[in-house]
């Protein structure tokens, strides 16, 4: 997860200059989306899976190591 989020981090830093409304890409659910929609997405979809770990990780007898 962390490699997976430093490439996001230089990815959104490359296209920081980029204007990202004509970049879009079809959502099976939501329909078009430009760059910029997707990363929001991605951020909130990742940070759900987070929280899940993190509930996970809080259950009685999770392994501490």
């Amino acid at each position: 997860m962390r490699a997976a989020r430093e490439r996001s981090r230089q990815t959104i830093e490359r296209l920081g200059a980029v204007d990202p409304r004509p970049l879009t890409f079809s959502h099976p659910r939501l329909g078009p989306l430009d760059l910029a929609q997707w990363w929001m997405l991605q951020a909130w979809h990742d940070g759900i899976h987070l929280e899940q770990v993190k509930s996970v990780k809080a259950e009685p007898g999770f392994p501490t190591a």
